[in-house]
């Protein structure tokens, strides 16, 4: 009885939370990750990983053109989700975030991959001819080369965008979820492993890695390949 009683209670604020996180990330992508952090700390692992299975899947049969969109919101639910899982078992650190991210983005890089193969089509020159009409119309037909910019550019730099966009939002969640449960009148349970962003610091070999990055960018290898995953 008092756990009916408890459901009843807190089932408004849960619905509440998730249509504003699902509402967030469609509008603005990385504001909605405070908002999912905090229905994962509140509302625990259960309520949160269902909501988020039903939602992506909900989407994705309401229209196919929904699918990338369902797909960048899974990612984002899994990142957030994962690193969770993550610092309530004291693991809370540098490489269980970028674990998180890792998992989180190759659901966005490699889901409409795998989509496209099983439909039979050509998900690289639909991205390739996306971004040429949209690169005209922002340039009203004039050549963007000239100042670096190109189709194959753009392309060739979708997963460090992605990457970004992931760390971002990781980021945005852990700054940003007092407040957001603040404003949404919730109490946040304070986990002891949680990372403190202003005593953060890289580990000392993501100097090495920025290092060569930048070497093999300007070096002109006999694998294309090298020197993409170099500018990534």
């Amino acid at each position: 009885m008092k756990l009916e009683s408890e459901l009843k209670r807190t089932t408004p604020r849960f619905l509440g939370l998730l249509a504003s996180a699902t509402v967030m990330t469609a509008l603005f992508t990385i504001l909605g990750a405070p908002m999912l952090r905090v229905l994962r700390n509140v509302f625990g692992s259960k309520r949160y990983w269902i909501s988020g299975i039903f939602i992506t899947a909900l989407l994705m049969l309401i229209s196919p053109s929904a699918m990338f969109f369902a797909l960048l919101l899974a990612s984002l639910w899994i990142t957030i989700g994962v690193y969770q899982e993550f610092e309530e078992r004291g693991r809370g650190n540098f490489w269980t975030a970028l674990l998180s991210v890792a998992i989180g983005s190759s659901v966005v890089l490699l889901g409409p991959m795998i989509w496209a193969r099983v439909m039979g089509l050509d998900l690289s020159g639909t991205i390739r001819t996306s971004l040429d009409e949209l690169l005209k119309q922002i340039s009203n037909g004039k050549a963007l080369s000239e100042f670096g910019i190109s189709t194959e550019g753009i392309v060739n730099q979708i997963p460090s965008m992605t990457i970004g966009i992931h760390i971002t939002s990781l980021a945005f969640a852990l700054m940003l979820d007092r407040k957001t449960a603040l404003l949404f009148g919730l109490p946040l349970e304070r986990i002891a492993s949680q990372m403190r962003l202003l005593e953060f610091r890289l580990p000392d070999l993501m100097i090495w890695v920025a290092m060569i990055s930048f070497l093999l960018s300007f070096i002109k290898m006999r694998e294309p390949w090298m020197s993409i995953v170099a500018l990534n």
